[in-house]
């Protein structure tokens, strides 16, 4: 192996004598470099350290990627058995190498990509990520399936959704249901826009169930201290017009 190493670094020395000597002016004699002889272990020690500068120098280059989503954009058509409905983003990646874009966990189904632009949709045990094929602006469109759920308020429709700029929601509703609670507000022809949040969800009922909206109130509270005792008055003034009435259950300490 020495051998070998030797007669290469020789072989390189004399190639790179005989083109200084070509590139060497006329009347000008060109000086060959000397063969040096260097052990098999020392020539692995400075080949890794030159990969250990190369590697730092890339990695002191590269940027952590930022990613934005512009635009998400959310249809949903309520029935008694959940909710089947659209999705669409767009954003771009505003610096940095790709990296996988983590978007939806599993408490959602995608039935189709209708499309996608700059970027693949794949799946693991973790949930829905989309893999960039080169920087610049990505957009996806797919179809979507969500279950029913329930807890002791009503029933309803939910699932995380990535942080977005804009968000906006479009609802549509079998007849026979009626809509008890969405996120955001209705702006112009029935859109629903809403802040950033971890998840989205939509709460339901039959048209005639007896559940409500939660009232909403803003409460007052007068302290009075006495000597041992205290008294506290509490009054409850509602935010909104209700359609009935509101019972209140308070315990005692």
């Amino acid at each position: 192996m020495l051998r070998t190493l030797l007669f290469s670094s020789l072989a390189i020395l004399l190639l790179a004598g005989q083109a200084a000597a070509q590139q060497s002016p006329p009347g000008e004699t060109a000086i060959a470099a000397a063969p040096v002889s260097l052990p098999w272990t020392e020539f692995k020690q400075l080949y890794a350290v030159r990969l250990q500068q190369e590697w730092e120098a890339k990695n002191a280059a590269r940027q952590d990627a930022l990613y934005s989503i512009d635009n998400a954009a959310y249809q949903l058509h309520l029935s008694a058995d959940g909710a089947r409905g659209r999705l669409r983003l767009s954003g771009q990646l505003l610096r940095g190498e790709p990296q996988p874009l983590r978007l939806f966990a599993l408490d959602l189904t995608i039935t189709q990509v209708n499309a996608s632009e700059n970027g693949y949709l794949l799946s693991d045990a973790q949930g829905y990520r989309l893999y960039l094929s080169k920087p610049g602006t990505f957009a996806l469109d797919c179809e979507i399936m969500l279950p029913l759920r329930e807890d002791r308020r009503s029933p309803f429709v939910a699932f995380t959704i990535p942080a977005a700029v804009r968000n906006s929601l479009r609802l549509e509703a079998d007849s026979g249901l009626r809509i008890l609670e969405t996120p955001g507000q209705a702006l112009d022809r029935g859109v629903i826009y809403f802040a950033p949040q971890q998840a989205l969800t939509v709460r339901y009922a039959p048209t005639d169930s007896a559940l409500e909206q939660a009232p909403r109130v803003d409460s007052f509270s007068r302290w009075e201290l006495l000597d041992e005792p205290y008294r506290v008055n509490l009054y409850l003034a509602p935010r909104r017009e209700l359609n009935q009435p509101v019972r209140i259950r308070m315990s005692s300490v």
